[in-house]
């Protein structure tokens, strides 16, 4: 997985197909995890998240422990 992130930040659409998770289930994860929100990150209007890479692993690994 960590080949595969190279960017700054990603989408919930680009996030939800790399780890197979809903976009609901991103969002919760989102929140619980403290992710900025795009308009954090950018100096823009936008409410929905930014990604960086630290979170998809720490969204990785957590969904994993749910799942044992």
């Amino acid at each position: 997985m960590k080949d595969e992130i190279k960017r700054m930040y990603y989408s919930v659409g680009e996030v939800s197909e790399m780890l197979g998770l809903s976009h609901q289930s991103l969002n919760y994860w989102a929140k619980r995890i403290g992710v900025k929100r795009k308009g954090q990150v950018k100096k823009i209007v936008k409410k929905y998240y930014a990604f960086t890479p630290e979170d998809i692993e720490v969204i990785k690994i957590k969904t994993k422990r749910q799942k044992v």
